[in-house]
């Protein structure tokens, strides 16, 4: 977590030294390695990626080892750290070859792996001395309970919540004295914590791989049994949730402890990601 004095005026210096607060640190995707360094140069204190399999955005495999290797080390030159999204559910005959993959990762400068499978995490930890692993949100951890299972059993260092929680219910989850990270401002699924079939059944293609398709996206028609509509709202987008914009709550996340605000996008391009993490940069540092 970073430390960033509070901007007032008007104040005397030992006023402002009373005004300083622990920020959560801002955490920013990257589908790519220019992708990575907007992310750097806009402000964020930590970066999200995935290598080549094992993560839930499949599409998102913008780097090279070596382009990877780079990006770390200018992002350590800037205090920035690095985690691995390794969070997709693998099958038992996969579970080594994600195991190298995270080891791979650690050595290419990763700082953590981001992992959902609970087995998965068990093996990296034991094949991997001192691995920091971050449990993801498609393990869709959102009581207490869980929270203190992850951490107890499964060794996790932080907890990323459900993405369908309250603030009452994030403050609780940051009151057990576990590191809690949240999504902040991006895409959010019909299904809860992304655990959703519908493209798996349509298309052939799971949600829970890391390769949806989005069906829920596509407009769509609610009709009786005649064939008539019967759509009681507004707009054709029937399956598609209202995304994230989580700014006008950043006092309360603040107040409440979160340890890491994540911005979801890791198949936006450079542009996107500058500029969302340089208004969620000047937001905390204000």
């Amino acid at each position: 977590m970073a430390i960033r004095p509070m901007e007032s005026s008007g104040q005397c210096e030992s006023e402002l030294a009373a005004a300083e607060v622990a920020l959560p640190e801002l955490l920013a995707p990257a589908g790519g390695l220019d992708q990575m360094l907007a992310a750097i140069a806009a402000g964020a204190d930590a970066i999200y990626a995935g290598l080549d399999g094992f993560n839930a955005r499949v599409s998102a495999h913008g780097f090279s080892d070596d382009e990877f290797a780079r990006g770390c080390a200018v992002a350590h030159a800037h205090g920035v750290r690095v985690y691995v999204t390794l969070n997709v559910f693998v099958f038992d005959d996969e579970l080594s070859d994600a195991v190298v993959l995270g080891a791979h990762a650690l050595e290419l400068g990763a700082d953590a792996l981001i992992v959902a499978d609970a087995g998965l995490a068990c093996a990296l930890r034991a094949a991997i001395p001192g691995v920091e692993i971050h449990l993801s949100t498609q393990a869709g951890a959102h009581g207490e309970g869980a929270v203190q299972l992850a951490a107890k059993e499964l060794g996790v260092e932080r907890v990323t919540t459900a993405r369908e929680l309250s603030m009452a219910e994030i403050g609780t989850l940051c009151a057990t004295g576990v590191p809690i990270e949240v999504f902040c401002h991006g895409a959010i699924c019909i299904g809860y914590s992304g655990a959703c079939e519908f493209s798996a059944l349509r298309r052939g293609r799971s949600a829970m791989r890391g390769d949806c398709t989005q069906p829920c996206r596509l407009a769509y028609d609610l009709v009786d049994e005649a064939g008539q509509s019967v759509v009681a709202v507004e707009g054709d987008r029937l399956l598609c949730p209202r995304d994230y914009l989580g700014i006008a709550h950043l006092p309360e996340l603040v107040d409440a402890g979160v340890a890491s605000l994540k911005i979801e996008g890791r198949m936006k391009n450079p542009d996107y990601v500058f500029n969302v993490v340089r208004v969620w940069r000047r937001a905390l540092d204000m």
